[in-house]
């Protein structure tokens, strides 16, 4: 797995509280015993976010990810999401 997150998006100083990140993963699961017999597979996924700071105190986050199960008989997922967090 692999991520990269940052801030300062070249907007100079007008979204200096701002974040966004990038991540990877694939996992590569054992055939044998108990996995073997379930007939996993491989797993990759990605996600990608940018969070937005309106103030110190709140801040809003888009979320989008996408995985290619490891389970049999299921397919690809695409997940979109969204969090506001309010500090008190």
């Amino acid at each position: 797995s692999a991520c990269l997150v940052g801030s300062e998006m070249c907007i100079r100083d007008r979204r200096h509280r701002d974040r966004w990140g990038v991540g990877v993963y694939h996992q590569e699961l054992s055939g044998h015993g108990l996995l073997g017999e379930l007939g996993l597979g491989n797993e990759t996924g990605a996600e990608v976010f940018y969070s937005v700071s309106f103030a110190k105190w709140m801040r809003l986050t888009l979320d989008a990810q996408y995985i290619d199960s490891a389970l049999p008989k299921v397919g690809h997922a695409m997940v979109v999401g969204t969090r506001l967090a309010v500090d008190f």
